[in-house]
């Protein structure tokens, strides 16, 4: 947030079209809720989720992760559509 200087802004998890699997978790910045997100808190931060994606994202815990090949935030979703096939 503060290298794009988006400080204050929330949160917005969305699952997309996309990947292997069919869908893709998406990371984004949101400044204000539509009128369709559920809001939530976590950690100090604000939260968006479109109300029908909520029950996909249930007991999930974004992490970022610091590794050589692909650092950045990732989702860890119990509750995935799909699963890759390839590996």
């Amino acid at each position: 947030m503060l290298e794009q200087n988006r400080q204050g802004a929330a949160l917005r998890i969305a699952e997309v079209p996309g990947g292997c699997a069919g869908f893709r978790e998406e990371l984004d910045f949101s400044d204000t809720p539509l009128p369709t997100d559920v809001v939530t808190h976590s950690c100090g931060i604000e939260i968006h989720i479109h109300e029908d994606q909520v029950s996909r994202f249930r007991g999930s815990v974004v992490d970022y992760v610091e590794d050589l090949k692909d650092p950045g935030f990732i989702v860890h979703n119990p509750n995935p559509r799909s699963h890759c096939g390839c590996g």
